[in-house]
């Protein structure tokens, strides 16, 4: 297994939440779940921490980490600053590339079960878009924020409604790629943006407590 099979594998345990915000990682459990040694292991947990995913705590390890709500609220206004440059700069798709993200819009509806895959397709969609500005630098720090607070977002589409309304908005955002509405485009995507942050703000303040770690992994 290559290092960023590794990284992925442990970054799906956290997406899945099989780890939770604030659980102690258990090397030894995970590289028996994994069948690899302990070594390699440790070395993926260095490239999370890199990205934030997971933190060093004395006497602990490494936990997977746990945002405040201020911090999450940081992360979504880094996120609307880029994410904002990156729309005022998008060229305008061609038809092949329209395609493509009509494609990905129909696989996520076809996954609108899967939590998991919704996750992934709804980052491939709003990916596909960023790329076209071609401006890798900001593509790399958005995509770290978006790692950053993905465990967060998974729970954000558990909502049978909220998944149906990130469906319909995909809709909106297609439609004004296609017509080359650069002011609706990014008035839509704010709004898009801005509902899960509001959503996960509520959550991390009123019911934190259902991301109290769940012990060992099983």
């Amino acid at each position: 297994m290559s290092d960023k099979e590794m990284i992925d594998q442990i970054r799906d345990l956290i997406l899945r939440r099989a780890l939770v915000p604030g659980q102690p990682i258990r090397q030894a459990e995970i590289a028996e779940r994994l069948n690899v040694s302990r070594s390699p292991i440790r070395e993926a947990l260095q490239g999370l921490e890199a990205e934030g995913l997971v933190t060093y705590q004395r006497n602990r390890g490494y936990v997977v980490t746990r945002l405040s709500a201020g911090l999450l609220q940081q992360a979504y206004r880094m996120r609307e600053l880029l994410e904002t440059e990156l729309l005022q700069n998008i060229k305008w798709p061609d038809p092949e590339e329209l395609s493509r993200l009509g494609d990905l819009q129909k696989k996520l509806i076809d996954a609108r079960d899967s939590v998991n895959n919704l996750v992934r397709l709804n980052r491939e969609f709003h990916f596909a878009i960023f790329a076209l500005a071609q401006m890798s630098l900001f593509d790399e720090e958005v995509g770290r924020l978006w790692r950053l607070t993905e465990p967060y977002r998974a729970v954000y589409l558990v909502s049978e409604t909220t998944r149906e309304e990130i469906i319909r908005e995909h809709e909106l955002i297609l439609e004004c790629l296609s017509q080359r509405d650069r002011d609706l485009l990014l008035i839509l995507t704010a709004q898009h943006r801005k509902k899960s942050e509001v959503y996960l703000i509520k959550f991390l303040e009123e019911e934190l407590s259902m991301f109290e770690p769940a012990g060992a992994l099983i």
